[in-house]
């Protein structure tokens, strides 16, 4: 670069390399639990994360439906493909303590350059009640009757 300042002199700086960043951020997902599913007793998060820069970690957010936050969570990586991070562990939490309900849950990826995504919102019924019956289950209101017949002997 070239400077003059207003008596005339002339000045160079230093040659400055530019570097355009044209990556995109992180792509993070979470497979399991599926939006709408039932958790019972002991939540497992299923979380895939990606980027072309390299994943340095994926955070999971547990909170309520009003916001309110229940947990931080770091996932841990278990496969790598090439220089990308692909797949993060199974992250368990035990919700024994948590009252029955509905829960949210978002992942947030962050790759080696600074770039951050979120994932999609999953929402699901979180409970610890045990079930009342082994499925398949028979509404109360509904009872079953057996029928038998019997052929004539021969």
């Amino acid at each position: 670069m070239r400077v003059i300042d207003s008596a005339g002199h002339i000045n160079y700086s230093n040659n400055v390399t530019v570097y355009f960043d044209n990556t995109q951020a992180p792509n993070v997902s979470i497979f399991y639990p599926p939006n709408n599913g039932v958790v019972n007793n002991t939540l497992t998060i299923n979380v895939s994360a990606n980027s072309t820069a390299g994943i340095n970690n994926v955070n999971i957010t547990i909170y309520t439906p009003a916001g309110a936050l229940v947990a931080y969570l770091s996932a841990i990586q278990y496969s790598v493909s090439g220089s990308q991070i692909t797949n993060w562990s199974n992250v368990s939490y035990d919700i024994s303590g948590l009252a029955d309900g509905w829960y949210n849950l978002t992942a947030r990826a962050n790759d080696s350059i600074g770039k951050s995504n979120k994932s999609a919102n999953v929402s699901s019924w979180w409970t610890t009640s045990t079930p009342t019956c082994q499925r398949p289950c028979l509404p109360t209101a509904l009872t079953s009757t057996a029928h038998s017949r019997s052929r004539p002997s021969q």
